[in-house]
């Protein structure tokens, strides 16, 4: 019982401690992040003014499969914008995680 007691033991505190210093090259991980996101807003209001302008063109010359591809594009383009707008941060800095107030603000 008492090899038992020390798995039961081990597997609630291992004894091992994160390192606080963070990964290394951690700085330049950020970097990269912060370029893809940068192309991928890019890309996503290049994507928005293509369809547009597609579909403009398809209403005024009497193309519908090219407004019906236009106006696909144009909502896609817009969905696919939205996620990164509307997504909060995982963790409030300055929460101090007191009664769900943070900073004197309410999260719902």
């Amino acid at each position: 019982m008492y090899l038992a007691d020390k798995v039961v033991q081990l597997a609630y505190d291992p004894g091992i401690k994160p390192n606080e210093g963070g990964l290394p090259g951690l700085a330049v991980l950020k970097q990269v992040m912060g370029s893809i996101n940068l192309f991928g807003i890019i890309a996503v209001v290049g994507a928005l003014a293509v369809s547009a302008g597609v579909w403009a063109w398809g209403h005024h010359s009497g193309g519908h499969q090219a407004e019906a591809s236009g106006k696909k594009g144009a909502l896609v383009s817009a969905g696919a914008a939205l996620p990164g707008r509307w997504r909060r941060p995982a963790v409030d800095p300055g929460c101090r995680g007191v009664a769900g107030r943070c900073r004197g603000r309410e999260w719902r």
